[in-house]
C-alpha cells in the first residue's frame, strides 16, 4: 500500500499500512497493559512468552476480544509498529500487542489458513521519537475502545511525568484530563 502522512502529536509523520508477517513482530516490554505483572510478578528475565502470559492473564477483555477477532476474521483497526533498532526486518508492537498475540494464537489454531499468518499494521518510520510513541499509546488507550485499567493509567501517567519529564500542562493536552485528575493518578501510583 502507499505511504500516507498523518499528524502524530502535531508532527506530520509518514507511515505505511502493510500486512506484516507475525514472525517479524516483537511484543513490547514497555506495553502499559502488562506493567502490573512486571511490577508484581514477572520482573525477572522477561521473555516474549511471559509478555504473552501477562497480556492474556491480566486482561479481563482478552477472551471477548479473541472471540470477536476470530468471528470477524480479523481486526478493523491496524496495530502500530516501529522498526526494531539493530534487528533489520523486525518490528516492535507499539500499540496492539494483545491483538498481535491473538493473531498468533489463531495462526496456531488454524495452521493451514494463511489469513492468520500476517496482521494489518501501520508502520512508523525508523528512529521514531519517544514522544510520538507515547502519543499513540495515550490516544489509543485513554479514550480508545479498550481503555487501560486504573493501575495501567496511573502508572503510565506517573512514568511520563517522572521518567520522561512531561509537565502537567503537556499531559493535560495529550490526555484531555484535568491537572487535578492527572495529579490524583500520579499520587495513586506512588
Amino acid at each position: 500500500m502507499a505511504n500516507i502522512t498523518v499528524n502524530l502529536d502535531g508532527i506530520p509523520t509518514e507511515i505505511r499500512r502493510l500486512q506484516i508477517p507475525l514472525n517479524q513482530l516483537i511484543l513490547d516490554i514497555e506495553n502499559p497493559r502488562i506493567q502490573y505483572f512486571l511490577d508484581t510478578r514477572l520482573n525477572d528475565n522477561l521473555t516474549q512468552e511471559k509478555i504473552k502470559f501477562a497480556l492474556a492473564e491480566g486482561n479481563d477483555q482478552y477472551e471477548k476480544l479473541k472471540e470477536h477477532i476470530e468471528r470477524n476474521r480479523g481486526i478493523y483497526d491496524p496495530i502500530w509498529i516501529a522498526p526494531k533498532e539493530g534487528q533489520k526486518g523486525f518490528f516492535v508492537v507499539v500499540e496492539g500487542n494483545t491483538r498481535a498475540f491473538i493473531y498468533e494464537e489463531l495462526s496456531e489454531k488454524y495452521v493451514n489458513d494463511n489469513h492468520w499468518k500476517s496482521i494489518d499494521a501501520y508502520v512508523l518510520p525508523h528512529k521514531i521519537s519517544r514522544n510520538v510513541i507515547n502519543f499513540i499509546r495515550l490516544e489509543k488507550h485513554l479514550f480508545g475502545p479498550t481503555p487501560w485499567d486504573a493501575y495501567e493509567k496511573a502508572r503510565e501517567l506517573y512514568r511520563l511525568h517522572t521518567d520522561e519529564d512531561y509537565s502537567l500542562k503537556r499531559l493535560e493536552q495529550l490526555t484531555k484530563l484535568k491537572a487535578s485528575e492527572i495529579k490524583n493518578n500520579i499520587q495513586a501510583f506512588m
